[in-house]
């Protein structure tokens, strides 16, 4: 093993300086951010429960919509089979004349 007497200065790589300060400031920009979550409370199972909840209501949303579409169908139905009857009923009508 090589060693270095004591005299000779340790001179660091500059990229591995440069690289080194970066994985700094990204750890203190980590930490901003996890603090900043905290603080307005975003952590998350806060996280998880609002995408819950916006699930529940697009699918509570979806059934609702189905409804009204089914009794929008049976409303026509309705209304269809009555005009077929008033039609009915006028060409009796005319036919006794």
């Amino acid at each position: 093993m090589l060693t270095l007497p004591s005299f000779v200065p340790f001179v660091a790589n500059p990229k591995v300086v440069k690289a080194q300060e970066k994985v700094n400031n990204v750890k203190k920009a980590s930490i901003a951010v996890t603090n900043l979550e905290k603080f307005i409370g975003l952590t998350p199972g806060t996280v998880n429960n609002l995408i819950d909840g916006v699930e529940q209501n697009a699918k509570s949303e979806v059934v609702r919509y189905e409804q009204d579409i089914a009794r929008q169908k049976s409303k026509i139905e309705s209304e269809k089979k009555l005009i077929q009857v008033i039609v009915l009923f006028q060409n009796l009508a005319f036919v006794r004349r």
